[in-house]
């Protein structure tokens, strides 16, 4: 069924914790170990340092002996476009340099795909990354009146799953969607599977691409990009056509350089029972913790 209400998108969004067993989809999940992804911040900034004893996590409400794991596999990043409706030529550059701040900062083994959608996700050419003049130009290319977020973000995580290293989707996008096939739960369940956080720069100013809806659906645009990035371990910043977005891009990607991986052999708990809920917190420490908030297992 096509959804097209971003209001009965999040609820489905938000309800992803009373849903029933027979509602949810199984994925199989290998949870012989189970590995979280914490990025820890205070007051804005990545905290750095921190060891194992220093995290305290829970399994479906039982805690977990847990080891911290090097993070020195390459990482697969997609940074997925948002250039539906009007998107101006120096819009278009902005999110070019945008791209471009990812491709400068790649390290050795890692992967970046640029996606841009409206109607459908269309995936670029990675050599567009190498111009902010071909970055525009095949984002004009890419531009029209619908929005599928969701299903361009799903196609980003799935492709993205190439490897054992991190994988990380940077959207650009105002949280509207009234042309997906796919809902906000469907995106957040595959992120888990595959282990990929979203991080979304929400676009709130109105004379960048929106479509034209009641005041109501704003509200619940921000509620979509909220659920996606807090249920992921991801982040959502918001800016407007005067933000410069190369340092945005750049700052999500270095940022999550800057996690912890966290691994434990689930204990205490059954396992092949579907969903299981992670609660992943400070010990004696003081910071936010950005974490994926469980894991399927069949």
């Amino acid at each position: 069924m096509r959804i097209a209400s971003p209001l009965l998108v999040v609820c489905a969004a938000l309800a992803g914790g009373v849903m029933t067993a027979a509602q949810r989809p199984t994925f199989s999940a290998a949870t012989d170990v189970v590995r979280v992804d914490a990025l820890v911040e205070r007051g804005g900034r990545p905290v750095t340092g921190l060891t194992a004893a220093d995290f305290a996590v829970e399994d479906a409400g039982v805690a977990q002996q847990i080891a911290l794991l090097p993070s020195t596999a390459p990482l697969s990043i997609a940074t997925v476009l948002d250039v539906s409706g009007s998107v101006t030529d120096d819009q278009l550059v902005a999110i070019g340099h945008g791209v471009q701040a990812i491709a400068g900062a790649l390290g050795p083994g890692d992967r970046q795909s640029v996606y841009g959608f409206a109607a459908r996700p269309r995936a670029l050419d990675p050599r567009t990354a190498l111009s902010v003049d071909r970055v525009a130009e095949a984002l004009r290319r890419s531009g029209g009146a619908h929005t599928a977020l969701f299903d361009a973000l799903h196609t980003a995580i799935v492709r993205g799953d190439r490897g054992s290293g991190g994988a990380l989707v940077i959207v650009l996008t105002d949280g509207q969607d009234n042309g997906s096939w796919l809902d906000a739960q469907a995106v957040i369940d595959a992120a888990q599977r595959h282990e990929t956080a979203i991080c979304a720069i929400g676009l709130r100013d109105p004379s960048l691409p929106t479509p034209r809806l009641a005041p109501v659906t704003a509200q619940a645009g921000l509620r979509v990009l909220t659920a996606l990035t807090e249920r992921t371990g991801g982040r959502l910043v918001h800016a407007d056509r005067r933000t410069a977005l190369a340092p945005l891009f750049a700052a999500m990607l270095h940022d999550y350089r800057q996690r912890y991986i966290l691994s434990f052999t689930p204990t205490g708990v059954a396992r092949g029972d579907g969903w299981h809920p992670l609660t992943v917190r400070l010990r004696g420490r003081r910071g936010t913790v950005h974490a994926r908030s469980g894991y399927w297992t069949r």
